[in-house]
Formats: structure tokens, sequence, C-alpha cells
């Protein structure tokens, strides 16, 4: 009944594919948000049992903070977030992009290369 709104595709596609034709991303406490936030299109983070995540496994960093998008509990909470999503503050994005991901430019492997080679 939703197949016009969303699909299921885990099995079909590699994750790198799934990245690239997907309008957001909804995870909880995964790092694939910062590949994700590489093709700088809205996260959501679905995170329902945070406060036994952080008594369970912790965080590097409070999580509040840490993520680039709205922290949600609920489905409805998250529908409602999905509904308004023209007002989605993507500058969080950018600025988590920058700070983790500027390494990420498409010049990784000349820089290698020329490290080895100055070290020989």
């Amino acid at each position: 009944e939703c197949k016009d709104f969303c699909i299921e595709a885990g099995q079909d596609l590699l994750i790198e594919e799934l990245l690239m034709v997907s309008d957001v991303c909804i995870t909880d406490y995964s790092s694939i948000i910062f590949e994700y936030s590489l093709l700088n299109k809205p996260m959501f983070f679905f995170a329902y049992d945070l406060e036994e995540y952080y008594d369970e496994r912790g965080f590097y960093y409070p999580y509040e903070e840490f993520v680039p998008g709205p922290i949600v509990k609920t489905t409805k909470e998250l529908i409602q977030q999905l509904h308004c999503i023209e007002e989605y503050d993507i500058s969080k994005i950018e600025a988590f992009c920058k700070q983790y991901m500027s390494a990420c430019d498409g010049h990784s492997t000349k820089r290698i290369l020329d490290y080895a080679i100055s070290n020989e």
C-alpha cells in the first residue's frame, strides 16, 4: 500500500547504491551518516531507545549535539518530520560534513601517493 511512497530495496542494492538513490537517510546510531553527509541530503535519527543506548553503550560525543539532524523517538514524530521536509535545515549537514569528511575531496589517492613517494 506504500509503493508510491517507499520501497524495500535492501536485498537488491548495495549500501552505496542505496545512498545514491535515497532522498533521505533514516538511521539510529549507524556510522552511515558520515558517508551520507557527503551527499548533502536530509537525515533523521530514529532513536526510540536513546536512554537505554546511553546506559548500555554510550557515545564518544553527546548524541544530541553530534547528529546533524532531528532526533525522533516515535514513528509519529518521524512522519511529522517527513511531512515538513521542505523546512529541513541542511546547514547542520554541511557543517558536519566539513568537520568530519573534509578530506573526501576526490584527491585522497594523490595525497597518499605524494606522501609515499616523498618518504622513499
